[in-house]
């Protein structure tokens, strides 16, 4: 049985301890724990109803990449409850780049603001999760400027690209479109 890839893989409540409570799928593990996961720390040790987005990670019960969304939930006393997390799917949203006609040497990056790939196009599953921080397009560029255009060629593939870039205003994301230079 294959499953529709949709943009939100799945909805988790977990509790004080990292245990699952439910998800939207259609069977829970009940062995599965999220006590060490990044977006669970955070929530854990930060008070404050802001949302966290994680870097990308394998789902263990899919083995799919996702990204994460999360919320601290809080007990009617203040105390931390547990976390809500949305689960986003990182190959729906590589499919809603390969629909963007960027030339045969274009490329797309969804990144965390940080510097944590969270998608490629074309595709470079070894770059899922990779920090490019100390790579000339973050480090001279993204890390200067909030948004912004440069002339660079790609570590990657070592294709000369015409980059625009700009910090989304709502989350620590960042998104990247390139188009090759003789393109």
């Amino acid at each position: 049985l294959t499953r529709e890839i949709t943009l939100l893989d799945k909805l988790t409540v977990i509790d004080s301890q990292g245990r699952w409570l439910v998800n939207s799928q259609q069977f829970m593990r009940q062995d599965l724990t999220s006590e060490f996961r990044e977006y669970f720390i955070y929530h854990r040790d930060n008070r404050g109803t802001a949302a966290f987005v994680g870097p990308p990670l394998r789902d263990r019960t899919t083995g799919a990449w996702v990204m994460t969304l999360s919320r601290r939930i809080d007990s009617p006393s203040g105390q931390f409850a547990g976390v809500a997390v949305a689960s986003i799917s990182l190959a729906y949203l590589q499919r809603f780049h390969d629909r963007f006609e960027l030339g045969k040497d274009g490329a797309i990056i969804l990144m965390l603001a940080e510097g944590k790939v969270l998608t490629r196009r074309p595709a470079v599953e070894n770059l899922i999760g990779k920090n490019i921080a100390d790579r000339p397009l973050y480090r001279d560029h993204l890390a200067r400027n909030l948004e912004g255009n440069a002339l660079l060629t790609a570590q990657q593939d070592g294709i000369e690209r015409i980059y625009g870039y700009v910090q989304l205003a709502d989350f620590p994301l960042i998104a990247v479109a390139a188009l090759g230079k003789e393109e």
